[in-house]
């Protein structure tokens, strides 16, 4: 497909989703420059825009800028058909021969850090013929571990019957230049710029040529936030290739009808120049008005959408107005609509309310100012009608469409769902169940490493357990389990099963057999235990016949970004039996037998709690030697862990004297239920309320009760600080997830299951909004999930046939230091700690600390979204 195809694809798309057509006849270019959200676009023309037949054994493929040497590799691609079997996608065919040509795009305007813009052109011979009429696709992945591309990474056509391949593509050019003018509200309008731009130039105003309904006017003040687009994937760091967007202030706001059109001079950018638009509140997206682009229950506790915009180093210009910071502000709290997606109609009207003021260090335990905003509460709280809508403001546009209603979670459960089940180590990924192919992978067993867990990340390839009295090293017979992150770190992760199972402890109504789309629907289990069973398969084979248990799973080292599971050179080890994974087991094993046993599932109910039996039995028998008195977390809180799982699965007392033996809160019973780097007993403790009463000692539960309310509500009380109100552990700096997941909802969750207060609910729906866009960057930070969402997080997938990561798949959101990889000397206005430091984030893979999901985290979500489901109805199993 090649580029034009692409961009008329995504704004059908688009179209589809929002219910209007204001740009499809336009032409490519137009439709380009309108797409609320460009990243697919924009990664197409700087990576791999098209592949085309030259003959029945020669096919061009076309790169844009993010092009490495490595692309004159053969050994760099692989072409793939489903229909060909010559090119199956399991025989990772390499073409026998590849000819590499640059041809130029556009001269680098003055103060650009590239000199020219050059498209590589590369001729791929195969080696055996092409079948007329079949899709065939190319692949651009890397050779001798380096990349092709840092962008779009395959393309496709059917030979025989290809797209015709423009050589010059006004939308590559406009990429490079002048990308999209976009309404930000009160007479504010913002220009982004691709590469090919000159930040030395974009300060002199008479370099802009602006008319609204035809007269001409000027700017009156500027302002630039600049910040990495993609990589140039060559050395480490690798080479940026930057974005930048210019906030222009007019001399009066937008009004329904305008018609704005902006040309700018070639000393700003020697690539694409002009745009234009024609502003409408019911057509014009802003991405100063950010939703929940999933969308909202009906009889939810709180409905908001925000309303506000950074601006970078607005305004530069001395001659700013008194009071005149970088954010978007109003000289009185707006009016907002919320209106009829499919004709425009207001059916709510309110009034925005300014929580949050910019340049106000109020925010959290540290004080700072999370977005740099001016935050603007939209409230539609009382609006309870199901149906799709969006939110519009006069002279600032509309916002992403969202629906309205009982079962609007239901897809972002699917779509995250889905992330788990493709971190599934061990399996075949294929249609039906995924859109992805992957070979099975991690299933020839796994060597034990002498390596204990507690010395390092990583096993040890040289140090092996070898069998008594040879020099054969010990192999275990193991599979399942869940990928760790972005690439295919065959960790053991039991948190998985632990998140999931509770989840459905909690609110078993809300899940069922067949609600997701997984090779064991129809099994008569749930299939959110399915997904949790897969966690704790590899589990099964990690306990020994004496009942200890191999202490999870690891590679001896991260792979390397070019290499997918076929490539795998790092190896596959268990770590050493320890009484921490023993017990840690022994909890996880005992839950599950309780739920297996809900469901009528006796014969696997009984062996799970054999297993957890044999493991907390070995590990008595073998405690750990703690090295420190730190290392104690890692030993006291699983014992209280398995102990209390234990007593709630089989009421024995035993259990219950062990519990409390290791519980911090039956010593001191105001204790915190975890303490960070000491000791964490909040999954022990929350097991310990699900015991019966008549089993455990009531006045330590009462304590823990307190102390799990009292954790929800001092998170809530430090997050109803910040502008845009969202659970995190207060204390957590802004980095690794804590500032777009719900990693520290689960005290809010067990609050609400405790008491039934809705102010619980109000803040487990704030947070999953954060997540799902309503946060200062408009974005969802889960692919797929909402119209503008995260479409490059470091994830394997990015080298499947269709060139992009697949959807479920997470990042870790923004990082308030913004270190590493590039990001901070890319960045204009520099990156300052305690302010806006929630506009960060970039989305590109291989910024790995922003980049880089885990499957925890994904699994936390696809709880939380699944305990916002209605109840099942009578067709559930």
């Amino acid at each position: 497909m090649g580029s034009v195809m692409r961009i008329k694809f995504v704004a059908a798309a688009f179209v589809s989703a929002c219910g209007i057509i204001p740009f499809l006849n336009a032409g490519p270019l137009e439709d380009f420059q309108n797409l609320p959200d460009n990243r697919v676009a924009v990664r197409t023309s700087l990576g791999v825009r098209s592949a085309k037949a030259l003959s029945g054994t020669q096919i061009q493929v076309v790169i844009g800028m993010s092009s490495t040497p490595v692309s004159a590799d053969p050994a760099a691609y692989r072409i793939i058909s489903f229909k060909d079997p010559n090119y199956a996608y399991e025989k990772f065919v390499m073409p026998a021969k590849a000819e590499l040509k640059t041809e130029l795009e556009a001269e680098g305007p003055v103060g650009c850090p590239f000199r020219k813009f050059e498209k590589s052109v590369v001729t791929l011979d195969l080696p055996s013929p092409m079948q007329n009429g079949v899709e065939y696709y190319v692949v651009a992945q890397g050779a001798k571990d380096r990349l092709v591309t840092g962008a779009h990474t395959a393309a496709s056509f059917v030979f025989g019957k290809q797209d015709a391949v423009n050589g010059k593509n006004d939308v590559d050019m406009a990429v490079l230049g002048l990308r999209q003018l976009e309404s930000v509200g009160n007479g504010l309008i913002r220009l982004e710029f691709g590469p090919a731009f000159s930040a030395d130039s974009c300060g002199n105003l008479d370099n802009y040529t602006i008319k609204v309904n035809g007269a001409q006017v000027k700017p009156m003040n500027y302002g630039r936030y600049t910040k990495i687009d993609t990589y140039l994937p060559e050395g480490w760091p690798f080479q940026a290739i930057q974005m930048h967007s210019i906030f222009l202030q007019l001399p009066q706001a937008l009004k329904d009808g305008d018609k704005v059109e902006v040309e700018v001079s070639k000393n700003i950018t020697t690539a694409w120049n002009r745009v234009s638009i024609v502003f409408s509140s019911r057509t014009t997206v802003s991405n100063s008005i950010k939703v929940n682009q999933i969308g909202y229950l009906a009889d939810s506790p709180v409905k908001i959408a925000y309303l506000g915009k950074w601006m970078g180093s607005f305004p530069e210009m001395k001659n700013a107005a008194a009071g005149q910071g970088p954010a978007l502000s109003f000289p009185q709290e707006p009016e907002f609509k919320v209106c009829n997606l499919k004709d425009g109609a207001a059916v709510f009207t309110g009034k925005s309310r300014l929580v949050h003021k910019s340049g106000d260090f109020n925010e959290g335990v540290y004080k700072v100012d999370h977005s740099g905003e001016n935050v603007y509460l939209l409230d539609f709280t009382e609006f309870k009608t199901a149906g799709n809508y969006y939110v519009s403001v006069d002279g600032v546009g509309r916002s992403l469409p969202f629906s309205i209603g009982d079962d609007v979670y239901a897809k972002a459960f699917e779509i995250q769902s889905y992330g788990v089940f493709v971190q599934r180590c061990g399996i075949e990924l294929k249609p039906p169940y995924s859109e992805w192919h992957r070979i099975a992978c991690h299933n020839k067993g796994q060597l034990v490493t002498a390596k204990s867990r507690l010395e390092g990340e990583f096993a040890d390839a040289k140090r092996l357990v070898m069998k008594p009295g040879t020099n054969e090293p010990v192999k275990l017979n193991v599979s399942g389990g869940h990928h760790d992150a972005g690439d295919y770190n065959p960790r053991a992760h039991l948190d998985v099963a632990q998140k999931l199972m509770d989840a459905y402890e909690i609110a078993p109504q809300k899940f069922f057999d067949g609600q997701l789309n997984i090779p064991e629907k129809g099994n008569g289990i749930p299939d959110i235990l399915d997904e949790a069973y897969w966690a704790l398969k590899i589990w099964i084979g990690l306990q020994d016949a004496d009942g200890g248990v191999y202490n999870g799973t690891e590679s001896d080292g991260d792979p390397n970004f070019m290499q997918t599971v076929e490539l795998d050179i790092k190896g596959d080890f268990a770590y050493p039996k320890d009484a921490w994974g023993s017990y840690n087991f022994a909890g996880a094993f005992a839950k599950a037998s309780r739920l297996w046993k809900s469901i009528g599932r006796t014969k696997e109910a009984e062996d799970f709690l054999a297993r957890a039996k044999r493991a907390y039995e070995w590990a008595e028998k073998n405690p750990d030697k703690l090295k420190v008195e730190k290392d104690g977390m890692y030993y006291l809180s699983p014992k209280a862990y398995a102990a209390a799982e234990l007593l709630c699965t089989t009421g024995e007392a035993k259990y219950n004297k062990d519990f409390m033996d290791v519980c911090v809160i039956a010593k001191k019973p105001d204790a915190p239920i975890e303490d960070y780097g000491k000791y964490d007993q909040r999954l022990a403790c929350w097991a310990y309320l699900q015991c019966k009463p008549e089993n455990a000692d009531q006045s330590v539960q009462g304590n823990i009760r307190k102390g799990i309310i009292a954790n929800a509500d001092y998170f809530i009380a430090q997050c109803s600080t910040m502008g845009y109100g969202f659970i995190r552990n207060p204390w957590s700096p802004i980095n690794w997830g804590t500032g777009a997941y719900e990693n520290f909802l689960p005290v809010v969750v067990w609050s609400y299951k405790l008491t039934g207060d809705k102010k619980y609910l109000n803040w487990i729906i704030r947070t999953c909004d954060n997540t799902l866009g309503a946060n200062p960057m408009n974005i969802s930070y889960i692919t797929g999930a909402g119209t503008r969402t995260v479409r490059a997080p470091l994830h394997n997938s990015r080298y499947s046939h269709f060139g992009e990561v697949v959807n479920g798949q997470q990042v870790e959101g923004p990082v308030q230091k913004g270190d590493g990889y590039r990001v901070l000397e890319s960045t204009y206005p520099k990156i300052q700690d305690k302010f806006a430091n929630l506009y960060t984030f970039v989305d590109l893979h291989f910024a790995i600390g922003m980049d880089e999901g885990v499957v925890p985290n994904q699994a936390q979500s696809m709880a939380v979204f699944g305990l916002l489901l209605p109840d099942r109805k009578g067709n559930g199993k």
